[in-house]
């Protein structure tokens, strides 16, 4: 049991540790704060971008959003960045992601104590995000499985399931082993069943 929690443990952190805010973050463009806001408001027009960084002596200080683009120039509308804007450190994983997501609708990605990153909603498509999910999901059937064999252990689950899948998860673990694989039957359970 010890080696099961050890292993489960171990792909925990692999999906927590090893996909990071960065490997779904997009490079943010930005302007200087005294670029023409018409300028800038047609440059994210013709790019579909929601909203675009703005340096102050060198450094991206904040951000203006393309709505709120009006006459003058960027410094009349930009926004300072705060924490409460959702900014992450390059070090945030995927579910601190997902989390600003839901509060702010965008994060922003320190790299080098610097703003240098923006993640939208739809950046949640990614390779990624997709296989960080898939982690996850596979983490939550490890986890239903060992609740499973510690609850019901070995005979006193088939009757839980019904006979159609019992004879399914029984084809599966008998193709498994015409294929050498010796597998234990709760392993040939779906998820569905074994939630």
């Amino acid at each position: 049991m010890d080696w099961r929690r050890n292993q489960n443990s171990r792909l925990r952190r692999l999906f927590l540790e090893g996909f990071l805010a960065p490997d779904i973050a997009e490079l943010r463009i930005s302007f200087d704060a005294d670029t023409y806001a018409g300028t800038v408001h047609d440059f994210m027009e013709k790019k579909d971008s929601d909203l675009v960084g703005i340096r102050e002596d060198g450094l991206v200080t904040g951000y203006v959003r393309r709505e709120e683009l009006q006459a003058g120039n960027c410094r009349d509308c930009l926004r300072n960045f705060r924490p409460e804007d959702g900014v992450l450190p390059e070090t945030a994983n995927l579910v601190d992601v997902v989390s600003s997501l839901a509060t702010n609708g965008q994060c922003f990605v320190m790299i080098l104590g610097q703003v240098a990153g923006i993640i939208a909603p739809r950046d949640l498509e990614k390779p990624p995000m997709c296989l960080f999910l898939l982690g996850m999901i596979t983490l939550g059937e490890m986890w239903m499985t060992s609740i499973f064999r510690h609850r019901y252990g070995i005979g006193s689950w088939e009757r839980l399931i019904s006979p159609h899948r019992l004879v399914k998860a029984e084809e599966l673990q008998q193709e498994l082993a015409r294929r050498g694989r010796q597998e234990d039957p709760i392993d040939c359970l779906l998820i569905g069943d074994k939630g």
